[in-house]
């Protein structure tokens, strides 16, 4: 084993060939995720924020836990200190062969691979936090690779351990036109019906916000929009902006993007695209562009929004008349993402 960054954008990978069926959790990983273990003696350094926003620090120790509001970190002589989970900027520590392999795969995109590894390395690892962070990048992997019902199974695993998560922008909602299978149809209505769980239930709306369901899902997104978790309100008042765009004004794009703005920023990919959408609606070209650029900048980790974003991007820099600029857009699309359904469409753009 050799140590690690392990937060912030972490990285996840890609294979072919396995089915939401075998890809779902076995109950004995749903157990283990939960469950609390021995944790195992190692060093763990924890890069954050200063305390006044200025800089900064790195603490070195053992990670007891990490759960959505506070990371406590064992250091010299047994004592324990709690950092807040906002001012964490990276946890460097010890991953597993199959954890560091998982990782080159998801940064070569061969996602179902990756996927693979890091349900492996789940049995192996004894760390309630470093679990969880394992259960985030199978989800992002799940989701890249289009297995969106086991992405949503396995974030509804992650939820259940810690309901504050700190990975809770792995949540695999819809932000573009994703196709919906009839299993996923199925599974997102017993979500949509769960009283008990809010998260359930906004992973269901929103994937039922483009079938027969409409109706229901909107009504349950409008109750969810004043949900107490502040994350599970946002994103439902968002996913909202998805059925305005056809009826959306000036005033009202102006008013989604401030409201972007008060989002924790790890959020905010989703948002910005629909914002994008918004503004290519009102004839905002070069607006749309420069929003739609977000994505690929600052939240990398989106592999399938990244790439549709890149594409509109360089529709919105031709329509302005930058070719020169949609071209390197295009360019950067085909580079990234040879293998994308859409690298085509860039490609011939190209041409």
């Amino acid at each position: 084993m050799r140590t690690l960054t392990s937060r912030v954008c972490p990285k996840f990978a890609k294979a072919a060939g396995c089915s939401a069926a075998t890809r779902a959790l076995p109950a004995i990983l749903v157990l283990s995720a939960i469950l609390p273990t021995l944790n195992i003696r190692a060093d763990d350094t924890i890069v954050c924020k200063r305390a006044d926003g200025k800089g900064e620090i790195r603490r070195t120790g053992r990670v007891i836990d990490y759960l959505g509001s506070v990371l406590t970190l064992e250091v010299a002589g047994g004592r324990h200190e709690k950092i807040p989970a906002d001012r964490i900027i990276a946890i460097r520590t010890q991953q597993t062969d199959d954890q560091e392999m998982a990782d080159r795969l998801w940064a070569e995109r061969r996602f179902a691979e990756a996927a693979t590894l890091y349900r492996r390395a789940i049995r192996d690892e004894r760390r309630p936090w470093a679990r969880r962070e394992l259960l985030s990048k199978m989800v992002r992997c799940d989701y890249s690779d289009g297995q969106f019902e086991a992405a949503c199974e396995t974030f509804l695993v992650l939820v259940r351990s810690d309901p504050k998560t700190a990975f809770f922008d792995a949540i695999p909602l819809p932000w573009a036109a994703e196709p919906i299978s009839k299993s996923l149809d199925r599974r997102a209505q017993t979500w949509m019906n769960d009283p008990k769980q809010s998260v359930a239930a906004l992973l269901g709306a929103a994937w039922l916000l483009s079938t027969a369901k409409r109706d229901q899902a909107l009504q349950l997104l409008r109750n969810l929009a004043s949900d107490p978790d502040p994350r599970v309100a946002i994103l439902a008042e968002t996913q909202l902006w998805r059925t305005r765009l056809v009826t959306l004004t000036q005033p009202q794009c102006r008013s989604w993007q401030g409201r972007i703005e008060q989002v924790q920023q790890r959020l905010r990919a989703g948002p910005w695209f629909v914002l994008a959408r918004g503004q290519a609606r009102l004839g905002q070209h070069e607006l749309a562009a420069l929003t739609w650029m977000r994505l690929p900048i600052l939240f990398p980790e989106c592999h399938g929004l990244v790439a549709e974003s890149l594409l509109a991007a360089g529709e919105q820099l031709e329509k302005t008349g930058d070719v020169a600029g949609a071209d390197r857009v295009y360019h950067e699309l085909v580079k990234k993402y040879p293998d994308h359904p859409l690298a085509s469409i860039a490609k011939q753009r190209l041409e």
